[in-house]
């Protein structure tokens, strides 16, 4: 992302747009015929250079070729990808692999690829090569904000596994990279030519607030995308096949959203983008509670219904309107400085929120069982009791009364870690309930839309 931005203002943002896309295509194709490891290793590390560069150039290109009039359209055409991928990439994952084999996962990019090239051939306008930002790249900046990225990033990804704290690779990562950016800031604030951020637009609030609501967004859409398939996978034995059908409720009301909420916005209905906001994250809020407060062993797609649209309204009006007061405080020039550091963050932050629900669904698991195990024990008269029905039950099977004991005492502990699942996934969804109403609250301090722009500044001063 940080490099894609820093060649889009000297390339032009056709030539950079165009080349990832070709280079994304072609990485794609060569994974498809399953090269060695080693070649592998660098084919994805190619692959996630492009991606990464698509993704803030996307936003550009959009707001640069659409009217201003199409604004909304234009960041709800943009943001559909981020909200309705989870959703989509189940069903469609599930569907390639039945029919195709792993290999169509590859290949799949291919169509979508093509319409790429064509639409950004015909209408990405030419541009003349810039040569002094690469003469003149902060070469120091860059490596303190990619490397502390790329550091920050991996102990996210890699923390709930190692047990956070508990590992070294994990302290020296968060360290390191949290010295990095640190530095990094202290040094992009000294220099005054060719920044790799402009720090300028950190002086705007609704620039600030819309960089930092970035993470209780990144938290609420785990509720339907992370923790509903983990219930449905550990409770129910799902496959991905199966979850299509269950994310796709959560999936099909984000049309039906995204149509309203550009509505809304064009014709400035409800109150304008606060309002929509503080909506959404309550949409969100209240189906993660329905969920948390009802779930049980026996819920499934049906049950999960309402929860799931729920979420699935919210979403677009949380993303849509903070994105629409983000770019209404940019001037033109701003754009691929603000998009950088927008697509940074949502990145981040979309790693940080997934290894924050992750890991405390796996502590409130392991809280619930401890506590439903203290309470599970022989003295109990329901216990002992359901523990002579299972030994009765499974006796006719075993070889003798010691078998049967430690089978019935199997089949106990097991009913045990499923519940205490069920309730972890409960805690959870309560949590990111709390999360996404906070940041609802967050988005009540933002100004209206516009009213940070430079231009308005002018015209008060």
């Amino acid at each position: 992302m940080v490099i894609g931005c820093w060649l889009a203002t000297a390339l032009s943002l056709r030539r950079v747009l165009l080349g990832a896309t070709l280079l994304f295509m072609a990485t794609s194709v060569l994974m498809a015929f399953s090269p060695p490891y080693a070649a592998q290793i660098i084919v994805r590390f190619a692959q996630g250079m492009a991606g990464g560069v698509l993704l803030p150039m996307a936003i550009v290109a959009l707001l640069r070729t659409l009217p201003a009039r199409h604004r909304a359209l234009a960041l709800a055409l943009y943001i559909s990808a981020s909200t309705l991928a989870p959703q989509l990439a189940a069903a469609i994952t599930g569907w390639l692999l039945d029919h195709w084999g792993w290999r169509a996962l590859f290949l799949a990019n291919l169509l979508p690829g093509i319409f790429a090239l064509i639409a950004g051939f015909y209408g990405l306008p030419r541009e003349r090569l810039r040569l002094r930002p690469l003469l003149h790249m902060d070469r120091f900046g860059m490596l303190l904000f990619v490397g502390g990225l790329g550091m920050l990033a991996c102990a996210f990804d890699q923390g709930n596994r190692l047990d956070w704290l508990q590992a070294t690779p994990i302290r020296v990562l968060l360290f390191a990279g949290t010295v990095a950016i640190c530095g990094f800031i202290y040094h992009v604030v000294r220099v005054r030519h060719d920044r790799l951020l402009n720090v300028e637009l950190l002086s705007r609030r609704n620039i600030v607030l819309g960089i930092l609501g970035i993470l209780p967004f990144s938290v609420a859409v785990t509720g339907c995308s992370y923790v509903i398939p983990q219930f449905l996978i550990q409770i129910h034995s799902y496959h991905p096949r199966e979850l299509g059908a269950v994310l796709w409720d959560a999936g099909w009301p984000q049309l039906i959203s995204f149509a309203g909420a550009v509505v809304c916005l064009d014709r400035k209905w409800l109150g304008g983008p606060r309002r929509l906001l503080v909506l959404g994250g309550v949409l969100v809020a209240t189906g993660a509670l329905h969920d948390s407060l009802n779930i049980d062993g026996s819920w499934e797609g049906d049950e999960l219904r309402i929860g799931q649209i729920l979420q699935g309204l919210g979403l677009p009006l949380i993303l849509l309107p903070l994105l629409y007061l983000y770019v209404g405080d940019l001037l033109p020039r701003e754009g691929l400085h603000a998009a950088m550091a927008f697509n940074v963050m949502r990145s981040i932050c979309g790693t940080a929120g997934l290894a924050w629900v992750s890991t405390l669904d796996r502590v409130r698991e392991q809280t619930r069982s401890n506590v439903l195990m203290d309470y599970v024990s022989t003295s109990s008269a329901a216990v002992s009791a359901r523990l002579d029905a299972l030994i009765s039950a499974v006796s006719m099977r075993s070889s003798g009364s010691d078998q049967a004991t430690e089978q019935a005492l199997h089949l106990l502990a097991s009913n045990v870690r499923l519940q205490s699942q069920i309730l972890a996934h409960a805690d959870t969804l309560a949590a990111i309930a709390v999360v996404t109403l906070i940041g609802a609250v967050l988005a009540a301090f933002m100004m209206p839309y516009g009213s940070g722009h430079p231009s308005s500044n002018v015209r008060h001063a």
